[in-house]
């Protein structure tokens, strides 16, 4: 009962120590210049105010760059979790759930893919990442097997409303953009070809 919590043992609290504890792995555990991003995502636990639960359910997400850097960081969530939770009179325990790697182009194709756009649409209408997205691609599959570049093909029209992220409600396409996609995948086959 919560007017008891000396008779039990609190998974919320634990849960809050972990969520405090494993936000420090990025910034006390990596380089600055080694890129990573762990994120608590979802909290589950309890029912009611006056009860204190059996357990709680902590989901995050981890990003990193390199896969040195990945099984660094599995290792110290892992460790954190389990001895923060012992040290509070708890069990904790960490399923990982394997997933995308990092998307890493090849500059010698980058550079075939940047000529072929900048011919196509114009070097003022070609935008180059200066840092990496921490998000997760599928193609990152493919950069594994063969020399890749990733790149987006612009769809913006502000006459059509097409203004949105695409993990907005509110994206939108300006078809026209789809010409261009496959005229550009068509001359990158072929530049890459020669």
């Amino acid at each position: 009962h919560g007017a008891h919590p000396h008779e039990g043992i609190d998974p919320i609290f634990i849960a809050s120590n972990l969520v405090i504890s494993l936000q420090s792995i990025i910034s006390r555990n990596l380089s600055p210049v080694n890129s990573a991003v762990f994120t608590i995502g979802s909290i589950h636990g309890g029912s009611s105010g006056n009860i204190i639960p059996n357990e709680v359910k902590l989901v995050g997400i981890l990003r990193t760059l390199d896969e040195n850097t990945r099984v660094f960081l599995k290792d110290r969530i892992k460790s954190i979790v389990e001895n923060v939770s012992t040290a509070l009179g708890g069990e904790g325990n960490v399923f990982i759930r394997e997933s995308y790697g990092a998307l890493i182009n090849d500059d010698d194709v980058v550079n075939v893919v940047k000529e072929t756009a900048e011919n196509i649409l114009g070097k003022d209408n070609i935008i180059i990442s200066q840092y990496p997205n921490m998000g997760t691609e599928d193609f990152s599959y493919f950069t594994k097997e063969v020399k890749s570049c990733f790149y987006n093909l612009g769809c913006r029209n502000e006459k059509l409303n097409a203004v949105y992220p695409i993990h907005s409600s509110h994206f939108n396409i300006d078809e026209n953009c789809l010409k261009l996609g496959v005229m550009l995948q068509v001359n990158n086959v072929l530049n890459l070809q020669s």
